[in-house]
């Protein structure tokens, strides 16, 4: 999360990446993926991710969170 706070794109995608090698089902590291690639334009990248919160998460506030974003993003391809 560092990374991208520091926009240092690279690093964090490497840091969630090795996270989610390492865990599967790591909630948390989908999430902040998505939030990376959708802030760098990979907005089906980014759909995949919330998409797989949404079946991974206990969480309502997070399984909304992603469902809403799911739909922004499929809003924005569509306009494209």
């Amino acid at each position: 999360m560092n990374y991208r706070l520091k926009e240092e794109w690279d690093d964090a995608l490497a840091e969630y990446n090795k996270a989610i090698e390492l865990d599967s089902n790591y909630t948390s590291a989908y999430f902040e993926r998505g939030e990376l690639f959708k802030r760098i334009g990979k907005k089906s990248k980014a759909i995949a991710d919330y998409q797989k919160v949404v079946s991974l998460s206990n969480k309502p506030e997070t399984v909304e969170a992603a469902k809403r974003y799911v739909e922004e993003l499929q809003k924005e391809k569509k306009k494209s």
